[in-house]
């Protein structure tokens, strides 16, 4: 029995159906890496600056803040952070360093700090200035207008801190003026030790 012409298969058949194989398997290739890379966009676009500080805290950083010269960076390891603020352990002592008083800061990591719980994050500036109270350690205060100040943390409110000012070589006398500075002129408060 003979074929007639047009039952033959037509060998470029399995080529073209071959290749259109492979250009469809190209093309959902091409739309996976594309909306896998949206997606990565899309997540990274949610991640605060802040999320990303404290990723590693053996890293050093490099904090430009309000108030202070350009050239002289703040520079630690970020060993805290809450809602407003980070505190950076730097090789002279703790600062309770105020994020809307950050110009810039070099040297955080790609990935996101671990969570850590909601009410831990939550914990606004004056949970680490309270501990630099307690610890009844000298501080030096930078204001936001370059301002600084020096004395003891006397109390601290919900919005401010009571600063006993006096030498940070010489105990508090009860003479000493006492400063009440609203959180919002805060760029740091250092503590040496």
């Amino acid at each position: 029995m003979t074929e007639a012409p047009g039952d033959r298969p037509d060998p470029l058949q399995g080529w073209v159906d071959d290749d259109l194989a492979d250009r469809l398997a190209g093309a959902e290739r091409v739309d996976i890496d594309r909306t896998a890379a949206d997606l990565a966009v899309a997540e990274w676009a949610s991640v605060a600056w802040t999320d990303r500080a404290g990723a590693d805290p053996t890293g050093v950083v490099r904090v430009t803040v309000a108030g202070k010269s350009a050239v002289e960076p703040l520079v630690g390891a970020v060993v805290d952070r809450g809602r407003g603020w980070l505190l950076l352990r730097s090789p002279t002592g703790d600062v309770v360093v105020s994020t809307q008083a950050v110009l810039g800061i070099q040297g955080l990591p790609r990935r996101v700090a671990e969570e850590g719980s909601a009410s831990l994050r939550s914990r606004g500036i004056g949970a680490p200035l309270r501990g630099l109270s307690a610890r009844g350690l000298p501080v030096t205060v930078l204001r936001v207008d370059g301002t600084l100040l020096q004395g003891s943390v006397r109390s601290v409110g919900a919005d401010a801190l009571d600063l006993l000012e006096h030498p940070p070589d010489r105990t508090p006398r009860l003479e000493d003026p006492v400063v009440t500075l609203p959180f919002a002129v805060l760029a740091t408060v250092s503590a040496e030790g």
